[in-house]
């Protein structure tokens, strides 16, 4: 009993001892904690996302930490001694502080604010350049600074895309990418609904002011879908940086064809939630406008079709996309974006239409089209992404993305007058609806100087479409399309000094179901060579493989009767796409800035919409066929010169060379040289006031789907006058387009294996746009996104 005591005592003791020693030790070791605020040193802005280095005296590191979104940095648990802080900020010299640990009285050290000074090459080349350069290259995309064009003010986005490198205009208005309308076209990285569908009529209700940017992606690496021959076209929206709230509002009118028109943009920030809005909407009233039809066919029997009328239309757009984002902490991040838009449009039509041989006439009648096609789109997405606490640049994104579009489109068609023609009129009715759901997962990580990007996607598509016709009897169709498309893909970078690498390897599986049956797999490759060269000189090489996966459009075999001698419709049978493309790109910036684009595809099996004349019927049926075999060589050339720091003149021009031949005998070989390009002017008298010309011309092309019809040449001009009103806040344009000439005839020839079909469109081409901008607010970050988010650039219509 007695040793059991002296036991106790004694473990109790040592006990004791040790707890004594312990807390001796920690006594004579001190820990700090240091925290401080960076802030740029003239306009006194935070400065987030800075790295903050803690070297000792011989410039090891030891420790490392990045600043938050307020420019604020925190260290805890750091061991009493001298050491050296360092802050390093991308566009700032770095700035080096000596920092000393030793009073034990005072653990809890605030340093106060940092003030970092601009890098002083940066303020050199801002000196010697006098502006931001507009045109800016990457390793697998050029970025064209839209804030950094004087002319966004007065234009919609439609028309500053003319003056965008690899971008164009043809003559109805659409938007080519590289002369292709094979492409996708992005908002804030992001597909968005009111976009797939009705692009033309969205931007052109868009006001350019609203616009940070648009990027280029002409050679897209492996994470985007390989839909879309030309590459992608990515929207960014104006985000500025300021304290409190940034806000940018424009009114606009055009007569005597379109009509008035309002855009904007929100942002404002609260504590960790930041909010970006855009949105806008306009209404066009076209006055009436003549069209003419002429065919003649040369089989045994030879015919002769000419129809003349009129047109005008009444359309009016909406739009509207949030950006949302929460950050949980410095390494989780919520985000969210919510893009809704509507379109209808009514169109009324009178034709007088005559068919006839050499000796009789066939077929006579008027004919009165009342055309309703009313539209909305709506798509959400959500992302969740997870960071490295230990690792800066690594990131794990989860993200999810629905998507609906309804589109109704209706004709009541009233005949008079007929000659052998057996209805007095029909009605036809197609009501199409589309659901998306698409689930994602993204991994990104850095090593040293190296990259890795991966992940996985799932869409999983829904299409229907009911179809009616009427005419003595009613009928029916209901076509269905289900899309499930299975993706992974991975890409490794390297970046250097002066040169970068980046390649990758994209698996698609694509299952199709519903009316039509196909499974089919891709493995697209893509591969991209940046090299920076002396003399702010860049060079760039790449290739790509791309593909064009048909839609429920291309697919669906509803007809469209509008015009009863012309027939359109989809085609099931329609089967996948594949192009294969050569870049070789160079971009100089400086007084003369430059951008030139050498590109070589060579393609087969490709789709195009096919014209054939059908002597039963007397009827031009249209559909899209697989039959396009061929090659294209294309050439764009960007060109900026600053004479002086008041006159500026641009160039952006195309050329193309292109060669389609039909695989088997169903329409004829297509072979020829095609261009298009910009020259703009702009001359800044007084400090306010900014006076522009452009002329555009567009040659002779293939029509919008088809190689079977080419587009005549046609000529533009504009010249405006941009005065601010508000130094910085509020600013007028006025724009006077095509004075010289009231209105445009399109003329478009069509030729088959025996038949040539001519159509002239007329336009209203001289009009007058007034616009005005009004800048108010401050916003303190822009806001934070996730590092990957879904992309559904996978499909054609």
């Amino acid at each position: 009993m007695i040793l059991k005591q002296y036991l106790v005592v004694l473990l109790t003791a040592c006990s004791i001892l040790v707890l004594t020693q312990r807390v001796k030790a920690q006594s004579t070791t001190s820990y700090f904690s240091v925290k401080g605020k960076i802030v740029d040193s003239l306009s006194k802005r935070t400065t987030g996302w800075a790295t903050i280095l803690i070297k000792n005296q011989i410039d090891k590191i030891i420790r490392s930490n990045i600043s938050d979104s307020t420019g604020v940095f925190i260290f805890n648990h750091l061991p009493k001694g001298d050491y050296k802080l360092e802050v390093i900020s991308l566009g700032y010299g770095n700035k080096m502080i000596p920092l000393t640990l030793q009073d034990t009285l005072m653990r809890d050290i605030d340093i106060g604010t940092l003030n970092l000074n601009k890098d002083a090459k940066q303020l050199k080349e801002v000196a010697v350049t006098g502006s931001k350069p507009l045109v800016k290259q990457e390793i697998d995309r050029l970025v064209y600074d839209v804030q950094a064009d004087p002319d966004s003010k007065g234009s919609n986005v439609l028309e500053i895309m003319r003056k965008v490198p690899f971008v164009s205009l043809d003559a109805e208005q659409n938007i080519l990418l590289k002369n292709n309308t094979s492409f996708k076209i992005f908002i804030n990285d992001k597909p968005s609904g009111m976009l797939e569908h009705n692009a033309k009529e969205v931007l052109r209700s868009m006001p350019a002011s609203t616009i940070e940017k648009i990027q280029v992606i002409t050679n897209p690496p492996a994470k985007y879908d390989a839909e879309g021959f030309a590459g992608i076209i990515n929207i960014i929206t104006s985000k500025q940086s300021a304290n409190g709230y940034k806000a940018t509002l424009n009114l606009n009118e055009n007569f005597p064809a379109g009509g008035p028109g309002i855009g904007g943009s929100f942002s404002f920030k609260a504590s960790k939630l930041i909010v970006s809005i855009f949105g806008g909407g306009s209404l066009s009233k076209i006055p009436a406008t003549a069209n003419a039809l002429f065919r003649n066919t040369t089989d045994e029997i030879p015919t002769t079709l000419r129809q003349q009328g009129s047109q005008k239309s009444d359309g009016r757009t909406g739009y509207l996309g949030t950006d949302l984002s929460y950050e949980i902490n410095n390494v989780q991040l919520l985000s969210a974006q919510v893009n809704v838009s509507g379109r209808k449009n009514n169109e009324f039509a009178f034709q007088r239409s005559t068919l006839s041989n050499t000796t009789a006439l066939l077929q006579a009648y008027q004919l009165q089209n009342d055309y309703n096609n009313p539209s909305n789109n709506m798509d959400l997405t959500l992302n969740y992404q997870i960071g490295s606490r230990i690792k800066k640049g690594r990131a794990f994104t989860f993200s999810y993305r629905y998507a609906n579009y309804e589109d109704e489109s209706n004709n009541t068609l009233k005949f008079t007058n007929q000659i052998n023609y057996p209805y007095t009129g029909f009605f036809q009715e197609n009501l199409a609806n589309a659901n998306e759901h698409t689930f994602q997962t993204d991994y990104i990580d850095k090593f040293n100087k190296w990259g890795l990007e991966s992940g996985a996607k799932a869409i999983i598509r829904d299409n229907v479409s009911h179809y009616t016709y009427s005419a003595t009897n009613n009928i029916n169709n209901d076509f269905s399309l289900s899309q499930d498309v299975l993706s992974a893909y991975t890409s490794l970078a390297y970046a250097n000094k002066n040169w970068g690498l980046k390649g990758g390897l994209r698996a698609e599986r694509t299952f199709v179901g519903g009316d039509v049956s196909q499974d089919y797999l891709h493995i697209v490759p893509s591969i991209a060579f940046g090299l920076t060269l002396k003399g702010d000189n860049n060079l760039n090489v790449g290739f790509s493989q791309r593909l064009k996966r048909p839609g429920i459009n291309r697919l669906n075999p509803f007809t469209d009767r509008s015009n009863p001698n012309l027939a359109f419709s989809g085609n099931p049978e329609l089967r996948p796409s594949t192009i294969n493309n050569l870049i070789l790109g160079y971009n100089h910036n400086g007084k003369l800035s430059v951008n030139i684009g050498l590109g070589y595809s060579f393609f087969s099996n490709l789709d195009f919409r096919i014209y054939q004349y059908d002597p039963a019927t007397a009827i031009t049926k249209s559909t899209y066929t697989n039959i396009g075999k061929g090659n294209a060589l294309v050439t764009d050339v960007y060109l900026d010169y600053k004479i002086t720091k008041d006159l500026n003149i641009n160039f952006n021009g195309n050329l193309t060379y292109l060669k389609v031949k039909s695989m088997g005998d169903i329409v004829p070989t297509t072979e020829g040289l095609y261009h298009n390009f910009t020259v703009s002017s702009g001359y800044r008298p007084l400090p306010t006031w900014r006076l522009a010309a452009n002329l555009n011309i567009i040659g002779k092309m293939p029509a919008s789907k088809s190689f079977q019809s080419i587009t005549q040449r046609q000529l533009n001009t504009s010249f405006s006058s941009s005065h601010a009103l508000i130094k910085e806040k509020l600013d007028i344009t006025l724009t006077l387009n095509n004075p010289f000439q009231k209105f445009r005839t399109i003329d478009t020839g069509t030729t088959g294996l025996d038949f040539y079909e001519r159509s002239n469109n007329q336009y209203y081409l001289r009009s007058c746009k007034f616009s005005l901008n009004y800048y108010f607010g401050r916003l303190k970050d822009d806001v934070r996104k996730t590092k990957r988010s879904i992309k559904n650039d996978d499909l054609s219509n």
